[in-house]
């Protein structure tokens, strides 16, 4: 009887979450393309997760200090490496401008809300979802495809978040963890908005280069720790 209660309660105060969230992102989206992708987007995370009945547990978190010091590490020098790669050094000056005109519901939704939005979505539930009808391989390119495609009104590449949906469900099928995979979206998207202000026209060469040796380090250390936990 409690239990059946408690499942009861937890479903409303979910659906009670989910549609504050809902008029608030339509309301406060910017533009109309992205609100109807945020309201699609928060629309289809609800009905998954009524269908696998889960949500009582789906952000524990649960990882060694090493692991977590690793995706850390690797999230912000990606982020870097990415800006780096992508950015011309005589525009930081006006990007950051820009940047530093966003409102504090804005930086909320793009450090926070999207990343565990997209991940329980992308990662756990359209993941699992597929993977009952499809190959697995199959069904991590058609996700990460997917959420490229909704980057597309974004400042950045294409290309940039479809390799870091791939790197993401490489550490979510590691750990099972997709806790691990929201902490590592966080801290990209914040080095990602801020790593602009770090660049010069004079240093964007040795920053581009150092941030592609740490990449490649800490990326090789996570693999053989992962490897080791197996």
């Amino acid at each position: 009887m409690n239990m059946k209660f408690e499942t009861k309660y937890s479903r409303i105060l979910l659906l009670i979450i989910y549609t504050i969230l809902f008029f608030v992102i339509a309301i406060y989206g910017a533009g109309f393309v992205l609100k109807v992708i945020d309201v699609f987007t928060i629309s289809i995370l609800t009905l998954f997760i009524f269908k696998y009945k889960d949500y009582n547990n789906f952000l524990k978190i649960r990882c060694s200090l090493l692991n977590c010091s690793l995706l850390i590490v690797t999230a912000i020098s990606l982020a870097f490496l990415g800006n780096a790669i992508y950015a011309r050094g005589d525009e930081f000056n006006f990007v950051m401008q820009q940047r530093y005109e966003y409102s504090a519901f804005s930086l909320f939704g793009l450090f926070v809300l999207s990343p565990v939005i997209e991940e329980l979505l992308y990662r756990k539930y359209w993941f699992r979802f597929l993977t009952e009808k499809l190959d697995k391989i199959v069904s991590i390119v058609l996700i990460s495809l997917v959420f490229s495609l909704t980057h597309i009104f974004g400042e950045i590449p294409l290309i940039i978040p479809f390799i870091s949906s791939i790197f993401l469900f490489w550490i979510y099928n590691k750990t099972q963890n997709i806790s691990l995979c929201v902490l590592w979206h966080m801290v990209f998207n914040i080095t990602s908005f801020y790593s602009p202000a770090f660049f010069t026209i004079d240093n964007i060469g040795n920053l581009k280069m150092l941030s592609l040796v740490v990449s490649l380090l800490s990326l090789l250390l996570l693999f053989f720790s992962f490897k080791r936990n197996e």
